[in-house]
């Protein structure tokens, strides 16, 4: 259904195989079904920022192509802007 995905401090969970284990199970799907699988969250971000680094640990570990982007700041408008402001022109692509 989705080609593009664009995920902004996601407030995701390391438990990736536990939530999506046929993700886990078989990654070679997602990677051929996601044109951008990206993820950004702000450097000081305490309140979801250590959820989305499990994140991105536990679908590198998968296998699951993906573009993580670590930017200064917390979890507010100003990181996102900066993030929408990279990774919109990967859209058109």
């Amino acid at each position: 259904m989705f080609r593009y995905v664009s995920l902004m401090n996601p407030a995701a969970s390391g438990r990736v195989g536990e939530f999506y284990p046929a993700v886990v199970k078989d990654p070679a799907v997602l990677n051929k079904q996601f044109k951008l699988f990206w993820i950004g969250v702000g450097k000081d971000d305490t309140l979801t920022g250590p959820g989305d680094h499990a994140f991105v640990e536990a679908i590198k570990k998968a296998g699951i192509n993906q573009t993580f982007v670590v930017t200064p700041g917390r979890h507010e408008w100003t990181v996102w802007r900066h993030h929408l402001a990279e990774v919109a022109p990967l859209l058109f692509r």
